[in-house]
């Protein structure tokens, strides 16, 4: 969120009239930051025990949100299904950029959770790699139909927290002020004389999970090394596109008008230097593969600066009572601002993972395969869960890889 003050104006200063609002203190939006506007900010600054100045800076912006932006706030359109509290950080921040991965896992996001929440160190220490939205699909198998969670989003913790989704060299500042978005999908699959299918690991010769032909995107030449991948559905690009909007309008985010396109799924300096809009993980990591450029998210994406400025999201009537809240917590790291960074990826080798600073120490993991059965048993690190669909493991095991990703070890959540 940007720094404002009396006399400046714009999208900013309508989103702070509209929480103040929220927080009892009614405002028009008009986008002027006028004398009214003034007097309701340094009234709630008071009220905080903030610097009674009348500018809205970090702690203002974080005392707002951590006053009106409660658990349910979202949408009544989604799933609140909450991760234990100790699998993503609490700092109230808000954002200013939405990233788009997609799980390499299957059609049901709450394998997807339930993956999260077990994905632990030796000790038992959660990783907190994780996004706040999970959508899921119907199902692509053959022989397998579903069509139950096809564009459904699980809401796993509330946005204005944080937890790593990234993986990028720079202090998790991205993680801290960015949203994720995992879309349940595959990603990219193998294909022999029986059709396309999803192998964990090759050369263990793991079960083959093979995919309608229907549901596959084939590229003419290979995109990133791979030339077939499973297709977001339709109503999976529609939540998404809507998901991107609301949060674009919640947070005061500039989706910038420029034209998407193949082209676009590189390495891309302006998300790396931090700057606010709609990103992929394949514009921070040259080994990642989520999203691809599929025609029909591209096609998506190039409609959302034309239509954030006409968008209102659907936000819940109950929210609009406000309750005390806590003391406000800020995460004295991380600048709202828009910071350029000196992180660079360029020529690094895209085959091997990136390091990325890390506390705890390298770990090995075991490899696990889940079969296609509706009450299957999934034992890792001596935790068992059930799982109802298909859980699957990295193609290419390593033993060495950083900690911090070492999520890819199971091809759950292409992070």
């Amino acid at each position: 969120m940007k720094f404002i003050k009396s006399a400046s104006s714009g999208s900013a200063v309508r989103k702070l009239q509209f929480y103040l609002s929220l927080a009892g203190y009614p405002l028009a939006e008009t986008g002027v930051f006028d004398s009214i506007t003034e007097t309701a900010v340094k009234e709630f600054q008071k009220k905080k025990s903030l610097d009674i100045d009348g500018k809205v800076g970090n702690m203002t912006w974080a005392a707002i949100f951590k006053n009106v932006y409660k658990d349910d706030f979202f949408s009544d359109q989604i799933i609140n299904s909450f991760l234990q509290a100790d699998e993503y950080y609490h700092d109230v921040l808000p954002k200013n950029a939405i990233y788009l991965h997609h799980t390499a896992g299957n059609f049901n996001p709450k394998s997807t959770l339930r993956w999260w929440e077990t994905d632990h160190y030796n000790s038992g220490a959660s990783r907190h790699i994780c996004t706040p939205f999970c959508i899921g699909r119907r199902s692509s198998i053959v022989g397998k139909e579903n069509t139950e969670y096809d564009g459904v989003t699980y809401r796993c913790f509330n946005e204005i927290n944080w937890a790593h989704h990234l993986g990028v060299r720079d202090n998790y500042k991205k993680d801290k002020s960015t949203v994720g978005i995992e879309i349940c999908a595959f990603g990219w699959l193998y294909k022999d004389d029986g059709g396309f299918y999803y192998q964990a690991d090759k050369e263990k010769n793991t079960r083959k999970v093979y995919l309608k032909e229907e549901e596959v995107h084939q590229f003419e030449n290979p995109w990133r090394g791979k030339s077939y991948f499973e297709k977001y559905t339709e109503k999976q690009i529609a939540e998404t596109k809507r998901l991107i909007l609301t949060l674009a309008y919640l947070f005061d985010i500039e989706l910038p008008d420029r034209e998407y396109s193949k082209d676009w799924f590189s390495i891309q300096n302006d998300a790396l230097e931090g700057k606010p809009g709609i990103w992929t993980h394949v514009n921070v990591r040259k080994d990642k593969t989520d999203c691809f450029p599929q025609p029909e998210l591209i096609d998506m994406l190039n409609t959302l600066h034309k239509e954030q400025k006409d968008f209102k999201p659907i936000l819940k009537e109950s929210d609009r009572v406000v309750e005390e809240p806590e003391p406000v917590v800020v995460d004295s790291t991380i600048t709202i601002e828009t910071e350029n960074t000196d992180d660079n990826l360029e020529g690094v080798d895209e085959t091997q993972p990136q390091p990325v600073v890390e506390t705890e120490p390298i770990v090995e993991q075991p490899v696990v395969e889940v079969l296609d059965n509706d009450t299957t048993d999934v034992v890792v690190e001596n935790i068992t869960m059930e799982a109802e669909t298909i859980e699957v493991v990295d193609r290419s095991v390593s033993a060495n890889v950083p900690a911090f990703e070492m999520h890819d070890l199971f091809r759950i959540n292409e992070l």
